[in-house]
């Protein structure tokens, strides 16, 4: 069953988030069962929501990948996540996520296209 998961990021910034992503290299090696990821910039930090095809594949992703290299490459941030059996996920408009200028190499890779 597929699952989302909610990733609530404290203690990184933007630029720190994107090293973390980009040094996962998921455009090259994507996570196993990992269908979609969004992130977003709040008042307090940052907040992803991914999905997985199984609870099993995201915690996975979370513990020997991402929780890891968020560790090495920002020792005092932290992720804290819930997964949840997801009900609905609703695209009406897939090929325009490229045209909006959501893409999935990190923001400082694609210079201003995110900004």
């Amino acid at each position: 069953m597929a699952v989302a998961m909610f990733m609530r990021f404290t203690g990184i910034s933007p630029r720190e988030y994107d090293l973390v992503i980009a040094s996962l290299e998921l455009d090259a090696s994507p996570a196993a069962g990992h269908i979609v990821h969004v992130v977003c910039e709040t008042n307090d930090g940052l907040l992803a929501c991914d999905v997985f095809q199984t609870r099993e594949t995201a915690e996975s992703f979370v513990t020997s990948a991402l929780g890891p290299r968020l560790a090495a490459l920002q020792p005092s941030a932290g992720v804290d996540w819930e997964i949840l059996q997801l009900r609905n996920l609703y695209a009406p408009d897939v090929d325009t996520i490229e045209r909006i200028g959501a893409v999935s190499l990190p923001a400082y890779a694609v210079g201003n296209a995110l900004r």
